[in-house]
């Protein structure tokens, strides 16, 4: 699974896979039912929440795997307070997870997954470096996103990499327009208009061209050093 991580190049909010996911806020009390699917559109679970005071803030579903316990078709029922959360995320292989959300027993979707709204959050955690593009699929908002490359150089001299999330917005624009991330660095979007949110790896950076220069010298003090150390005991 790390490795599917490490080389996953594209983000979609409406196919949750890998290290991305989805907050929805829920104020109205009473019955509600989120059913997770499958790439398929498949259902893979149903997840009863009753929103009232005493419940939990958050409810985490992980849209890609059914409980140990139960089936498909048996419902989980979870508790949550008003004004709190429902995490998705999808933690299978196979990824492109989404969810709907219905009120008590009515048919039509109250919330899909697929069409992000105000009050939502999208994030996710590109671990490959180089230049993506980010884009609003619903209203062709776009920015750039850069991950730095991570130079053993900088490390070896004891810099460390960001570690905080960065936070950017989602409306008619997308705020800022250009942002920069280490690896590691989680990226959370503030949902403030419909959106369907997606992120393309285009140029891949394998670092400069020095380094294999830098890391050929590095090995040779190492051996070097090892060697010095073994004939002087």
């Amino acid at each position: 699974m790390l490795s599917n991580m490490l080389i996953t190049t594209n983000f979609d909010s409406a196919a949750l896979s890998g290290l991305a996911s989805i907050t929805h806020p829920l104020r109205e009390p009473g019955h509600w039912r989120l059913e997770a699917h499958g790439p398929r559109r498949v259902p893979i679970r149903t997840v009863d929440i009753v929103l009232r005071d005493g419940g939990q803030a958050r409810v985490a579903v992980d849209l890609g795997h059914p409980t140990q316990d139960t089936d498909c078709c048996t419902a989980i029922e979870q508790l949550l307070t008003p004004g709190g959360m429902i995490n998705l995320h999808d933690a299978s292989a196979r990824g492109g997870g989404f969810a709907l959300l219905f009120r008590g027993s009515e048919r039509d979707p109250f919330w899909d997954s697929r069409v992000l709204e105000p009050g939502d959050h999208f994030a996710c955690m590109p671990l490959r470096p180089g230049r993506y593009l980010l884009t609003n699929l619903l209203s062709n908002a776009r920015s750039s996103l850069r991950v730095n490359y991570p130079d053993p150089r900088n490390t070896a001299q004891g810099l460390r990499l960001a570690s905080g999330p960065l936070h950017a917005k989602v409306g008619r624009a997308i705020a800022p327009d250009e942002l920069r991330i280490d690896p590691g660095q989680a990226l959370v979007f503030a949902i403030e208009a419909e959106c369907h949110l997606a992120a393309t790896l285009e140029e891949p950076d394998d670092g400069p061209p020095e380094l294999v220069e830098w890391r050929a010298l590095r090995s040779r003090q190492a051996l070097e050093a090892a060697f010095t150390r073994r004939h002087a005991s």
